[in-house]
């Protein structure tokens, strides 16, 4: 091989059994990204990678341009959300290859032939002029692939030299240069002040995630740690049956604070219930991170169980949820008639806080939810081009702000899932926690409101509906080092504060009567139920600046007496 990286055509072909030249230079020709490079030198034929695999200097006479300053403002590197995180903090090294590689943009954009996977998870966008300042080099291949020897031993390039980052399937950006350099010039400051500082994020609520998923097995804690970079701070894990609801207890347990869950059978899995499922979701049920039942409801589209197996299933949590006053997580598809009936069995007054999650009926379905003092969850449906066109109509015309929360379903109901290739089934795609801020991206849109009034209001409603507490913490305080004596507390302090709620300043009646914040009563075996527990409770401050206050009698009357 050549010191420029050509090597002999017959010599290659010693090495390729069976192989002609015309074999060769019909794969030249008909690879799309230009890979390869035949040339005549001194009247033999040779051939080279033109990517620079095995390039050991790059200068003109290689076909290889230098790239000079404001060519090219931006160039991109793809990669994935694991190699990202090491790439966040150590910068994009070339590994064992002679150069780093990069596109001039995506790979559907026009004209860009290669230069990144079309697979990969997000785009590093890199200023160039901000590298060559700091001394990178960058060349231009002869299939417009961007190379670059990086800096120092490790052949790297700087954070401090990307613009941003953003995923690529859904176009989300998930960092920008901007909060980095902030951050820096914080904590080169004031080091005390840069660990208080407030997030750069709205700050977003997750109120149903099934990270019980296999889906999350390998890992989970990379995605948390993805959902707490963009501002999630709460995340409520699903459980969508006494098993799955047994998985998700031990699952917050081990990866608290911020994660809370529910329990509950899935009208999937209502086939499953029988006597002793009620007295499993009970025990389930005491636990002070257990925020809801569910998830439960009627699915009518797949009766993977029996439309009567889950009219008697739903019904028989619905009683369990007003018997302890806890709130509901409801599913619902093609089944809105016979929800209104059961919901209607019971008096408007005894029912508790209740959200239809996921939502995707229609405009009276929607009205009637409201009539009835419901909330609505939105997924990543409602960015969805088709899908989620009538959701974009109705949202701000006939779901009030306040009765509204969002969720992800992750693994399910990806915002932005690429297309299918025609004739083939969609790619699979994996939603996250973080994707809930494509989901407020697009609410604030439907809204005409900035998203961070999206963002403060659905987490507002979000922490009076399941009594997420700031006791408990959000997940930008996973990293903290937590005994398990202090997670006892936590847990302690939690179920103390869900004894008591007063309504926050300028709270009315109606707010009380459309279920957020209602009391959970009724727990058997719950810790910390005492007279003297309403101090402790009250003493906490919800992170939105809404104040746990002690409830004057009145209050207490108001809002927690058995209603006529």
């Amino acid at each position: 091989m050549r010191p420029d990286g050509y090597v002999r055509i017959a010599e290659l072909l010693r090495h390729l059994n069976g192989a002609t030249v015309e074999d060769i230079e019909r794969v030249v020709a008909s690879n799309d990204k230009q890979r390869f490079r035949l040339e005549e030198i001194d009247s033999v034929l040779h051939i080279r990678a033109n990517q620079g695999h095995t390039v050991t200097a790059v200068a003109d006479e290689m076909h290889v341009e230098v790239l000079q300053s404001g060519e090219i403002p931006v160039c991109l590197h793809g990669t994935d959300y694991a190699s990202w995180e090491f790439i966040r903090e150590s910068g994009l090294s070339r590994m064992k290859r002679r150069h780093i590689h990069m596109a001039v943009g995506e790979p559907e954009a026009g004209g860009v032939i290669s230069g990144m996977r079309a697979s990969c998870d997000v785009s590093i966008h890199i200023d160039v002029a901000r590298a060559m300042a700091e001394g990178v080099r960058f060349f231009r291949s002869s299939n417009n692939v961007i190379l670059s020897p990086g800096l120092g031993q490790r052949g790297s390039i700087p954070p401090k030299c990307f613009s941003k980052v953003v995923e690529r399937s859904s176009g989300s950006v998930i960092w920008t240069h901007a909060e980095m350099a902030a951050s820096l010039a914080l904590a080169k400051s004031s080091p005390a002040a840069a660990s208080a500082a407030p997030p750069t994020s709205p700050v977003l609520i997750d109120i149903g995630a099934n990270l019980t998923n296999r889906d999350f097995q390998k890992d989970l804690d990379k995605v948390l740690q993805r959902a707490a970079g963009v501002g999630v701070a709460s995340i409520v894990v699903t459980g969508t049956s006494v098993k799955e609801s047994v998985a998700a207890s031990h699952l917050v347990q081990q990866n608290q604070p911020g994660l809370y869950f529910t329990a509950g059978i899935h009208p999937h899995h209502a086939s499953t219930f029988d006597a002793h499922s009620l007295e499993d979701l009970r025990r389930l049920l005491e636990d002070p991170l257990c925020v809801a039942v569910g998830e439960c409801g009627l699915d009518y589209t797949r009766n993977l169980s029996t439309p009567a197996q889950q009219r008697a299933c739903f019904e028989a949590q619905l009683a369990l949820a007003v018997e302890l006053q806890m709130p509901l997580f409801v599913h619902e598809r093609e089944a809105h008639a016979d929800m209104i009936a059961i919901l209607g069995q019971h008096d408007p007054a005894t029912l508790p806080p209740l959200v239809i999650h996921c939502f995707t009926g229609q405009v009276a379905e929607a009205d009637a939810y409201i009539e009835l003092g419901l909330h609505i969850g939105l997924t990543g449906t409602i960015c969805m081009d088709k899908r989620g066109a009538l959701l974009r109509e109705m949202a701000k015309a006939h779901i009030p702000l306040e009765r509204l929360m969002l969720e992800t379903d992750a693994p399910y109901m990806h915002p932005c899932p690429p297309p299918a290739p025609k004739g083939q089934r969609p790619p699979k795609c994996r939603c996250e926690p973080m994707h809930i801020t494509k989901v407020a991206e697009v609410v604030a849109e439907c809204y005409g409101v900035p998203i961070g009034e999206v963002a403060a209001a659905t987490t507002h409603t979000a922490r009076r509906f399941f009594c997420l507490l700031e006791a408990h913490g959000t997940l930008a305080g996973r990293d903290e080092p937590t005994s398990s004596e202090g997670g006892m507390q936590k847990g302690a302090a939690l179920a103390q504060a869900t004894d008591i709620w007063s309504l926050s300043e300028g709270g009315t009646d109606a707010e009380a009567k459309g279920g957020a914040g209602m009391k959970r009563k009724g727990r058997r075996g719950g810790k910390g139920r005492g007279k003297g527990d309403a101090e402790t409770a009250n003493a906490s401050k919800l992170t939105d600046n809404s104040t746990w206050k002690p409830p004057s009698p009145n209050d207490k009357q108001r809002i927690f007496k058995k209603r006529e």
